[in-house]
């Protein structure tokens, strides 16, 4: 009797009647949840809810730019990558495909097929984020599947107008710090994501984002030796060693000798520059030492005459 069947609002591509207890149906595609099945016979319509249901998208492998495949984690630039995403249950046409990384969407999808789907990556400097794939109101999700590259670094300059310096050969900066240094890489983002920046252990006084490949960093004081550099943007640190270095102490200016056995006016004529000095054999004299590069703060700083040290230094 015409008898017929359909899913939700869609008709099967083909039913056939097979006696007054069954009906054979062959399901058309779709991406909806669970939904009703109706069977017409003549006049006459039965229905049951919640029947059927359609396969969730699911991934198996992810594509980038260089034909690469990768069924753990892909590795990408800070966005704007064209990616393949191979799975099933993408629909047999464009549902409203979209597809996103962590809980970015990729600012272009395009569905190929069943098992294919090309996403435009967002920009992005977090870790390693989930996929997921939404077609019709099904949604399939991978764990860590995506990742975005870390920061590197490949350059340093003293100031804004510097030629870059490979960080093979680090740069030096003043030790009461304030010296403003260009870090040049790549993947520091495409945005300021809290870009940030430190030399050794102690952050810079200030950082500022210039782009997907330099950063702007105010050093802070310090007095140590040579240094690695890291820098941070978003969840993503890479870092370079011995990259950075302070200036060592400089002596220079003059030697104040000063005695508690000396009036003023002995003292006083007892500041020489420097060449020879001479010093009671009893010790215990005061010495001034003018130079620079001392550090801004007492950094446990000691001298000695020879090979003995001073009494005490301050």
């Amino acid at each position: 009797y015409t008898a017929a069947a359909r899913f939700a609002a869609t008709a099967c591509e083909h039913s056939a009647w097979e006696s007054d207890s069954s009906l054979r149906c062959l399901a058309p595609g779709g991406v909806l949840g669970t939904l009703r099945v109706a069977v017409t016979a003549g006049a006459r319509v039965g229905s049951l809810t919640d029947v059927v249901s359609y396969d969730t998208p699911s991934l198996a492998y992810i594509i980038d730019e260089q034909g690469n495949a990768f069924n753990a984690t892909a590795n990408l630039p800070s966005g704007g990558s064209v990616v393949t995403v191979l799975g099933a249950g993408l629909g047999v046409m464009s549902y409203t495909d979209s597809a996103r990384t962590g809980q970015s969407r990729c600012e272009a999808t395009e569905w190929q097929s069943d098992s294919s789907l090309t996403c435009k990556t967002a920009r992005g400097t977090g870790g390693t984020e989930p996929v997921a794939i939404t077609a019709g109101v099904r949604v399939g999700t991978v764990t860590e599947a995506v990742s975005y590259d870390a920061p590197t670094l490949d350059s340093i300059t003293n100031n804004l107008d510097g030629e870059p310096q490979d960080v093979t050969g680090h740069a030096n900066v003043a030790a009461v710090g304030g010296v403003e240094i260009v870090l040049y890489g790549e993947s520091m983002a495409l945005d300021s994501y809290t870009a940030r920046s430190r030399v050794g252990q102690t952050g810079c006084e200030a950082s500022k984002w210039a782009s997907d490949t330099s950063l702007v960093c105010k050093t802070a004081g310090g007095v140590f030796g040579t240094l690695r550099v890291a820098v941070t943007a978003g969840a993503r640190v890479g870092s370079v060693t011995e990259a950075v270095s302070y200036d060592v102490p400089m002596l220079g200016g003059g030697l104040n000798l000063t005695s508690d056995d000396m009036d003023a006016d002995e003292n006083a004529t007892n500041a020489t520059t420097f060449g020879r000095t001479n010093s009671p054999s009893t010790g215990s004299v005061s010495m001034t030492v003018v130079g620079s590069m001392f550090g801004e703060s007492d950094y446990t700083g000691a001298s000695r005459f020879g090979s003995t040290a001073c009494e005490a230094s301050g």
